[in-house]
């Protein structure tokens, strides 16, 4: 239905950004729902030193409240584990807590799991659903703002792997 992310990006009510990093790069983007009232959702990742963070703008029906933890520790696992941290028996430890972000200057309410070493998180603004998820990135103090397509970049440059 979208042939790349300008056009994914375009047909959504706005996306964010984590403010005061830097370049916003084009992430993935995705569409379920019908063709004429597709489900739209679309990721920008900011890279700082060895630290990453991916945000996803989605305008769907999202994940039954149920589901939160669930969906949000099985992300984080994703994250969790690089190549180089593959050494058996692997032992992870993630908490859950729940902390504002200032997204646009208003304190909103997002739930996070995971550790100081990568964490993943979500929250509602509006009617837009706002993931987040990061390896070596620091979650206090989080700030997102709306941008327009026009600010994101390309594609996220090829980094070596750890």
């Amino acid at each position: 239905m979208f042939p790349d992310w300008n056009a994914a990006a375009r047909r959504i009510s706005g996306l964010f950004v984590v403010a005061g990093a830097g370049t916003a790069y084009a992430g993935g983007f995705g569409h379920s729902g019908s063709r004429l009232d597709p489900n739209v959702s679309v990721s920008v990742s900011h890279i700082r030193g060895d630290g990453e963070i991916d945000v996803e703008t989605a305008y769907d029906e999202g994940w039954p409240r149920e589901l939160d933890d669930w969906r949000l520790a099985s992300d984080w696992v994703h994250r969790a584990l690089e190549p180089s941290d593959v050494r058996f028996p692997i032992r992870l430890e993630a908490d859950r807590w729940e902390q504002p972000v200032a997204v646009d200057g208003v304190e909103e309410p997002f739930t996070f799991v995971g550790n100081d070493r990568s964490w993943v998180a979500t929250g509602c603004v509006a009617n837009a659903q706002i993931r987040l998820a990061a390896r070596r990135w620091p979650h206090e103090r989080l700030a997102l703002r709306s941008a327009a397509p026009s600010e994101v970049s390309g594609e996220v440059p090829v980094r070596p792997q750890r």
